[in-house]
Parts: structure tokens; sequence; C-alpha cells
């Protein structure tokens, strides 16, 4: 949220800097204005959510929470569902400067563990560990092990 803020054509955390569009969007003012308003905005509701969330946590009733935990599922199943598709055919069009970045986002996405048989969101450090996959970080160094 601080990168979309203060360094928006960065490439670190959730920076626009991996679109290579965001840069073609710079050389023409109205446009350049136009991506810079919804950079922000993107920001501000980010910030939104999370003090939101904060403040949920720590006064919250428990009936508050489980609400809090059901927007949070809904939020991030319309994340995969809408964006995560148009990122990866980004990704495959070689329309990010950043090769694989959707593949370092689809570590996020639930997925059934092979020796467990459970559903989780991230894979457990022991099961990075045995696999052999090397995914790429959107900070461009190279990704570690995931499964």
């Amino acid at each position: 949220m601080v990168l979309l803020y203060r360094m928006p054509s960065s490439t670190r955390g959730n920076a626009v800097g991996v679109f290579k569009a965001y840069e073609k969007s710079q050389k023409d003012p109205e446009i350049g204005e136009f991506v810079t308003y919804l950079i922000n905005w993107v920001a501000g509701t980010k910030l939104i959510f999370i003090v939101l969330i904060i403040g949920i946590v720590i006064t919250g009733g428990k009936e508050t929470k489980v609400f809090s935990v059901i927007a949070l599922i809904f939020s991030i199943m319309t994340f995969y569902s809408q964006l995560y598709p148009r990122l990866k055919h980004m990704d495959t069009e070689h329309q990010l400067s950043v090769s694989g970045y959707s593949k370092s986002l689809a570590i996020m996405i639930p997925q059934r563990s092979e020796r467990k048989g459970t559903i989780m969101m991230l894979p457990l450090p022991s099961e990075c560990r045995e696999s052999k996959m090397r995914y790429p970080v959107p900070w461009g160094r190279k990704g570690g092990n995931a499964s």
C-alpha cells in the first residue's frame, strides 16, 4: 500500500511497475493522470480495508469477527475470479516486466496438499523445502521453493 502511494513504478510488492503498460501510461498526460488516480484509489481502498480489519480484530465481538472472515473470503474469491485471470493472460502475453509474476501470486491460491488431503491458503514450510519448483518473486530476485 505504501508502495502504491509513494513508489507506484516499483516492481516490488503490489506496486504497478511490473506492468509494461504503466510506463506507457506515464507518457500520455491524460492517461497518466487517470492511471495515477486509479492507483491512489486502490491504495486508499486497501488502507480502509486494513484499518477496518484491525479495528474488528481488536474491538469486534464474535459475530462481527465471523462476518469479517466471510467478507475476507469473499474478497479473496473475487480477486482470483476477476483479477488473477487477467494478470495471468498479461503474463503469457509478455505484458509484464517480470516474467512469471502471475505464478508468484498463484502460490497464495488455495491448493490441495497431496500428502494431507487438506485445502490450505499457503504451503507449509516443510512442503516448500521438499519441492524442486522455483517461482519468480515480484521484487526481481530469484524465487524460493514452493509446492
